[in-house]
Parts: structure tokens; C-alpha cells; sequence
């Protein structure tokens, strides 16, 4: 019964064909990060060299904006908008996984989590950032008795799900793998996931933003200027009533952005185009700043987009020259 092993010359074909599996795995992954669109438009965009100021007539164009029907149901609680954005299938993976982590780990004592505690566990979370003690066993102390953390969750178990909470599978990280954001990768697309589904607005807006963060990473970016300077650098898509329609984490040379379009445009002018992909409508009116701004991403943005988007440019150059783009 004991297994056949092959002769050394199928061992030699068996290698060959999971080379060329390879070699053709690679191929297509090169295949797919080429779009055909994408590399015609990048191919037609004014060089640098031959890019001159001059004056022009204003041809002024239709921007009527026709207002997309509302949404069918009722105001939601708080509560509800949150559980559309992390819905109860995320906190049954996240208690799954960190269960799994626990396991790995050999904690003594631990007992397995359910949804529903680390569900608790995340509502806590938020509620000490709107109360900001200075320490954190203060809101279990009795002198102080809160409710909301006594009676909900005790303060070793706090502590041991916070030390264990996981979101992904540590021992599943593929080889080669470059994210930088993998252990937290299923909680982004989930957010995300919900930002595609909402209605956009008229008037949008493009820019940066930097989620407080001081621990040890990679990425961590200093912003001087910022409300909170230091942090994870994400860029967003924005309506102007605050709400997140798309987002990006930046992650250095790895950051989920086209090699053709950061070759052509550059690393800012390839945000916007990124973060435009999701727009369909005609007549929105896009903003972003000079960090985003150059000839050629005006010229992708009217001839990738055409009637969808409208921009509007905040940058400095002297208001006697226009840059004559057809809108």
C-alpha cells in the first residue's frame, strides 16, 4: 500500500509544469494590472515640454444637475448606520479569528469569545474615546462606577479579548505578500464596501486625512499642519455633507494605485483618477487642491470622464491665463 514515487524524469516534468504554472500565473497577474483604457488614455496626454499658457474665449457648458432619487427607507439610529457599515458577519469573523489567535498563542484560562462580545468589546472601545480617561482600568474603578463597562464586561476579560482580538488569520498570509494593512484588510473592504453603495452628491471633494495612530509601523506619516500630525495617511472621496463615498490607505511604493498612471501623472494626479472611477452621473463638480493638480490629470479627467465630472481647481497661477480644456 505504500505510495508510488516517481522516477527521476516525471519528478523533472512534475517541476517543469509548476514552473510554466508559475511563469503563467505571473503572466496573467502582469496582463491584469494592464488596462487597455487606461494605457490608451495615458498614451495621449500632452508632454510636458509642449504644455504652454495662453489666452482663451470661456465656452460655458451645461452643469444641471439632476438630483438622483432618495433613499426608500426611514432615518436609522445610530446604532443601524453603524451596523451597515459593520454588519454582524464581520464581528462573527472577528470573534472567529481571534479564538484561532488565542489557540495559537496557548493562553491559559481563555475562554472562546462570541459576536456578541466583541461587538461589546468594540461599543467600550468608542465609548472611552468620547469619555478619555487618562488610564484605562479608571472606568471599571468603583469610585467612579460607570455602568456601561461594570455591567457589560469585566475588566481581565476586557483586557484578555483586547490582547487576542485579530481580524485575519495570521498563518493564511500568502507568500509575497506586500500589505502592509493585511491583518485589518477585512474590516477596510467591509467599510468600504458600504461607502460604494451610497448615492453621490453633487459637489465632491478629494483630499487627504490622517487617522491618529503613534504605534510602531512602516507608513506612519508626519504631517505638519494637521489636527493630528501624526498617523495613517488615507485619501477620501467626499460629498459635501461630510459623508465618505470611497477611500484610499496609502502604503508607500505598494499603495493600490495603476504603475501606468503613477509613471504618467505622478503619484497625486493618479489619486484622483482612482478615486473617480466610481463616478457615472453626468455634472458632478469635483474639488481638490494643488497637491492633486496638474495639466495632465485636467486633460485624463475630460477625456475619461467627459460629462461626469466638472472640476473645480484650487491652486495658485495668475487668473490673467487659462489653461483652454474643453470645459
Amino acid at each position: 500500500d505504500e505510495p508510488l514515487l516517481p522516477m527521476v524524469g516525471e519528478e523533472i516534468e512534475i517541476e517543469a509544469e509548476e514552473s510554466q504554472d508559475q511563469e503563467n500565473r505571473d503572466d496573467n497577474e502582469h496582463e491584469a494590472d494592464v488596462d487597455p483604457i487606461l494605457d490608451n488614455l495615458l498614451a495621449n496626454v500632452t508632454k510636458k515640454s509642449d504644455i504652454h499658457c495662453h489666452h482663451t474665449s470661456f465656452i460655458p457648458v451645461d452643469t444641471t444637475w439632476e438630483s438622483p432619487t432618495t433613499y426608500p427607507h426611514e432615518p436609522l439610529i445610530p446604532y443601524g448606520y453603524f451596523k451597515q457599515y459593520v454588519p454582524s458577519e464581520m464581528f462573527e469573523m472577528m470573534s472567529m479569528m481571534t479564538n484561532i489567535y488565542a489557540e495559537q498563542k496557548g493562553v491559559r484560562g481563555y475562554k472562546h469569545a462570541s459576536a456578541s462580545e466583541i461587538e461589546v468589546l468594540v461599543g467600550l472601545h468608542m465609548a472611552m474615546g468620547v469619555l478619555g480617561f487618562p488610564r484605562m482600568r479608571m472606568y471599571w474603578s468603583s469610585g467612579i462606577n460607570i455602568g456601561i463597562f461594570r455591567d457589560t464586561l469585566s475588566q481581565d476579560r476586557f483586557f484578555q479579548l483586547c490582547s487576542n482580538l485579530h481580524v485575519v488569520n495570521n498563518y493564511e498570509r500568502l507568500p509575497g505578500d506586500t500589505d502592509m494593512f493585511f491583518k485589518v484588510r477585512p474590516l477596510y473592504e467591509c467599510i468600504r464596501k458600504r461607502c460604494l453603495q451610497l448615492q453621490l452628491e453633487e459637489e465632491l471633494c478629494i483630499d487627504e486625512q490622517i487617522v491618529p495612530f503613534r504605534g510602531k509601523l512602516s507608513v506612519l506619516q508626519y504631517v505638519k499642519g494637521k489636527p493630528t500630525p501624526w498617523g495613517v495617511k488615507m485619501y477620501f472621496l467626499c460629498g459635501k455633507s461630510g459623508l465618505a463615498y470611497d477611500f484610499l490607505i496609502y502604503q508607500g511604493a505598494t499603495t493600490e494605485l495603476s504603475e501606468q498612471s503613477k509613471k504618467v501623472l505622478g503619484h497625486g494626479a493618479s489619486i484622483v483618477t482612482h478615486l473617480c472611477q466610481r463616478i457615472q452621473a453626468p455634472n458632478h463638480k469635483i474639488y481638490f487642491d494643488n497637491y492633486f493638480t496638474t495639466y495632465n490629470l485636467l486633460e485624463a479627467l475630460a477625456e475619461e470622464f467627459d460629462d461626469c465630472l466638472l472640476p473645480a481647481l484650487t491652486f495658485s497661477y495668475s487668473s490673467d491665463y487659462s489653461f483652454g480644456l474643453p470645459w
